[in-house]
């Protein structure tokens, strides 16, 4: 269990790198940092801060088109960095799917919310790649 101060630090810390995320994509490592504050056990404010951190991260990175594949391009170390952005969207997503059983009523009702945005988000970002619906 963390104290409240120790709780309100880390969840500062965590507004930071998501911060720090959303203005450069030379801060994606923030992401780790950040899921694995998300997975402490123990403490509800600190975990729901974070993966509504990682939901709003996510959610950019989508509509940047990052987490998209792209046959196209020829830049394999940005190929790199999109597999390994969406390795870890995958482990965001599972990680909100097993809070969806969790004890806490506010986890399991931000997770749900979260992966309802997430699929919207993925829906809109793979529409966006195929033009399937355009």
């Amino acid at each position: 269990m963390y104290a409240q101060e120790e709780a309100q630090a880390l969840a500062d810390q965590v507004h930071q790198w998501e911060s720090a995320v959303l203005q450069s994509q030379q801060n994606l490592n923030n992401i780790v940092d950040i899921f694995n504050v998300a997975k402490v056990q123990g403490c509800v404010e600190t975990s729901f801060a974070a993966i509504n951190s990682l939901g709003r991260i996510y959610s950019a990175l989508w509509t940047k088109g990052l987490l998209s594949r792209n046959k196209d391009s020829d830049d394999a170390a940005q190929e790199k960095v999109g597999d390994w952005l969406r390795s870890n969207y995958t482990m965001y997503t599972e990680l909100l799917r097993g809070m969806l059983g969790s004890k806490e009523a506010p986890l399991q009702v931000g997770a749900l919310r979260l992966l309802v945005q997430m699929l919207q988000k993925e829906g809109h970002g793979i529409q966006q790649t195929t033009n399937v619906y355009s």
